[in-house]
């Protein structure tokens, strides 16, 4: 018998939770409303209920026609980029689908070549830096339509995903 039907095992929502996802869906409405990127930052204990309001969030969020990038879990993508390289992925397609023009497309899809392992050339500084702000150019290109972006287990996220994340809210915050 599989845990997901185990008569032990309990699919509720957890109690309580549904006054948090009401804050989330007004945070993300303001942030709308306002033409600005918010940060909610959820912590707490394993069991609380994080996984659950985040996946109830990217659900109600997405069923309104909203744009939902989630990275990978930094407990499952142990290596460099490893939380960015599937939002910023993601996030290309997406503005591929919107109408960005092909040229601008794949000059960011170069830019970012070091989040797939490659990128050789320049030096690793200029690398990075490019990198970087093509990262901020994707997401102010995919954030037109105020997207919801998931990025779970940051406190075991690696260094460079923190380095470029901290950037890219730097970036929104100015």
């Amino acid at each position: 018998m599989s845990l997901a039907t185990s008569p032990l095992v309990s699919v509720a929502p957890p109690v309580g939770r549904e006054t948090e996802l009401t804050l989330l869906l007004s945070e993300h409405h303001e942030a709308k409303a306002q033409g600005r990127a918010r940060f909610v930052f959820l912590r707490g204990p394993r069991g609380v209920g994080k996984s659950w309001l985040t996946t109830q969030l990217a659900r109600t969020l997405g069923g309104r026609g909203v744009a939902v990038f989630e990275g990978a879990s930094a407990r499952d993508a142990r290596q460099a980029w490893g939380v960015m390289r599937g939002v910023m992925g993601e996030a290309l397609q997406a503005i591929k689908r919107e109408g960005v023009p092909e040229l601008t497309v794949a000059r960011l899809s170069a830019a970012l070549e070091p989040l797939r392992g490659g990128g050789r050339g320049a030096s690793a500084e200029e690398r990075r830096l490019k990198l970087f702000d093509a990262a901020a150019e994707l997401l102010t290109l995919a954030g037109r339509s105020t997207p919801l972006y998931i990025f779970p287990d940051l406190d075991v996220a690696d260094l460079s995903s923190l380095e470029l994340l901290r950037y890219l809210s730097a970036c929104a915050s100015t």
